[in-house]
C-alpha cells in the first residue's frame, strides 16, 4: 500500500487503523478508517472516548464539506473530515502515505479552532494478526 499525495484514495485507506505518534497530550489517539467514516478513539489511563467523522478525499482544496462524496471511491491530496458533533469540517493535506506511515497537515486557516494537536500529525499503522490481536 503506497500512494502519492495526489492519488490517495478511500479504497486504499479503507480498513486501516493508525496511532498518532507525535501527540503532545497525555493520551493515545487512534483513527480507524471505514468506507466513508473514521472512528476516533482517545485513550487515557482511566478513560476511553470514541467518536465518528465522515470523510472523503479531494484533488482540490475544498471550501466546504460535500456529503455526496461520503462512501464514494474518492481520491486526492486533501482529506476532508466532518464531525456531526461539532458541526464543522476539517481539511488535511496528505503529506505521506505508505504501508506503515501516514502524515497529515492541518490547513493553516483551521489551526485556531482545532485544538489539542500539532498542525502536522504523524501516524503509524496498527496491524492485526490472523487471530485479531493488534500490535503497533
Amino acid at each position: 500500500m503506497n500512494c502519492t499525495a495526489q492519488e490517495c484514495s478511500t479504497y486504499i485507506i479503507n480498513g486501516t487503523k493508525w496511532k498518532l505518534t507525535n501527540n503532545t497530550g497525555n493520551r493515545n489517539y487512534y483513527m480507524e478508517f471505514g468506507t466513508g467514516n473514521i472512528t476516533h478513539t482517545r485513550k487515557t489511563i482511566d478513560k476511553e472516548t470514541t467518536g465518528v467523522s465522515n470523510y472523503y478525499f479531494s484533488p482540490t482544496f475544498p471550501t466546504e464539506f460535500n456529503p455526496k462524496y461520503i462512501g464514494v471511491g474518492t481520491k486526492g491530496k486533501y482529506m476532508v473530515m466532518y464531525s456531526g458533533k461539532s458541526k464543522r469540517h476539517e481539511v488535511y493535506e496528505v503529506l505521506k502515505f505508505t504501508s506503515d506511515s501516514l502524515v497529515l497537515r492541518l490547513d493553516d486557516d483551521q489551526k485556531n479552532y482545532v485544538g489539542g494537536f500539532e498542525p502536522i500529525r504523524k501516524y503509524k499503522r496498527v496491524l492485526k494478526s490472523a487471530d485479531g490481536k493488534e500490535w503497533e
